[in-house]
């Protein structure tokens, strides 16, 4: 069938980190913080939510991912903000503002091998079903400078460090503040597919061998040509 957006299934908090690219383009990623039991922490309601003690909470572990030389994301990538806000059913912000930290500018952790705007390390994120909504997301990190070998791959040893570190860090952010992550919390793929809504509790993570492409992150990057003439002669 035909995807179709209707609502989620449930209240949920929505992590968005992100910053400049090289030539005025942006990047970002973001996950999403569910129970599968329902979203019912203490307090409950969106006031309630210490939005600034969360922001404490995330700023350093998102910039320590960020920067960690494992993850290989070019200096020239900048992490410059990061925000946290409720999103309701219909995957609006719950309250009329957003609650954000301008974080940086932080380059990720290398400084040479810088790849193209558009080049990212993709991140997918398993559950423990194979098929059907909400069973996998992903989240594409920025300008990775990882040089792929011969056969076009990086290495084995650069993809499991990676993924060994995507581990900590998704196992870190689920352990925020204000919530019993046996119950509550914890990092969630959603989907809003119309009549079949779900939440899945994230399970696993994996990272792949081949760089992939992230076409929006090259789309204000001015062209620049260079003209000449080719002289082939006269018929």
């Amino acid at each position: 069938m035909t995807y179709s957006p209707g609502n989620f299934d449930r209240e949920h908090g929505y992590l968005q980190w992100g910053g400049a690219l090289p030539g005025g383009e942006e990047w970002s990623c973001g996950l999403r913080f569910a129970s599968t039991e329902g979203f019912d922490i203490p307090g409950g309601g969106v006031a309630d939510w210490d939005y600034e003690a969360l922001l404490d909470f995330f700023v350093p572990l998102v910039s320590d991912f960020h920067h960690d030389a494992l993850m290989g994301i070019s200096s020239r990538a900048n992490l410059e903000f990061l925000k946290f806000n409720r999103i309701d059913l219909s995957g609006h912000y719950s309250a009329p503002v957003t609650h954000q930290r301008i974080v940086g500018p932080l380059g990720g952790g290398l400084s040479s091998g810088h790849p193209a705007n558009q080049v990212a390390l993709v991140v997918t994120l398993t559950t423990a079903v194979t098929r059907g909504p909400a069973h996998a997301g992903r989240f594409y990190l920025p300008m990775p400078c990882f040089t792929p070998a011969a056969d076009g791959l990086i290495s084995d040893v650069t993809a499991v460090n990676a993924a060994t570190r995507v581990k900590t860090f998704i196992e870190a952010v689920s352990d925020w503040p204000g919530v019993d992550i046996a119950s509550d919390g914890g990092v969630c793929i959603m989907s809003r597919k119309a009549g079949a809504p779900a939440t899945r509790r994230v399970t696993g993570a994996k990272v792949g061998r081949v760089l992939d492409t992230q076409r929006r992150r090259r789309r204000s990057l001015r062209e620049n040509y260079y003209s000449v003439v080719v002289d082939q002669g006269t018929f």
